[in-house]
């Protein structure tokens, strides 16, 4: 009895999950975004499934930024970018994309990835995604307390992801907050 019920918990959760999963992303309207394709090199999976499991697979993916979806094969991909390029034979795909900001984790950041980079005392994880978001870039990362980074690009294959403790210096416009560490980077997308 204790294993259906465990089963039934299970299935619920899934349901709950796919349902909510494309709740985490905003359907572009616009027509100049219908028959897109992620370029080859920024594909981060590939799957036939519906939009709802493809969804979560990209939330679960910290380099998905976007989905691609083909309604008539049921194909997908994710995409490390959030935008595409255009695709003449897949006239009918139907683009999405991450809402909002969203922690990607602590990044070693030597050497560096991430070119433009501002200092301020007010620093704090709102203060460096504004900024960046203001340039347009989708990438924001914070280090040493007090250092904003921007960037249009991360080679992830190369970014080497390291333990979130060395993210602990807390950042100086916000004490409750941590931007970064020592060559440790607290990186986010930004949702542009």
């Amino acid at each position: 009895m204790e294993n259906i019920i465990v089963m039934i918990w299970v299935f619920l959760m899934l349901q709950i999950g796919l349902n909510r999963g494309l709740d985490k992303f905003q359907f572009q309207m616009d027509d100049t975004l219908q028959g897109f394709k992620c370029l080859d090199e920024r594909k981060t999976f590939e799957m036939v499934s519906g939009k709802s499991a493809c969804a979560l697979r990209c939330l679960m993916d910290l380099v998905c930024s976007s989905i691609i979806y083909y309604p008539d094969t049921g194909n997908c991909t994710g995409c490390t970018s959030f935008t595409g390029e255009t695709d003449p034979s897949q006239s009918n795909s139907v683009f999405y994309k991450k809402r909002g900001s969203q922690y990607i984790g602590c990044y070693n950041h030597d050497p560096r990835f991430l070119a433009d980079m501002h200092n301020s005392s007010s620093q704090s994880t709102e203060y460096c995604l504004t900024l960046c978001r203001n340039k347009g870039l989708p990438f924001s990362m914070t280090e040493y307390g007090y250092a904003c980074w921007c960037g249009a690009d991360i080679n992830f294959a190369i970014a080497e992801k390291i333990p979130e403790s060395r993210c602990n210096t807390d950042c100086e416009g916000n004490t409750s907050q941590k931007c970064g560490g020592f060559y440790a980077g607290s990186l986010y997308r930004t949702g542009v």
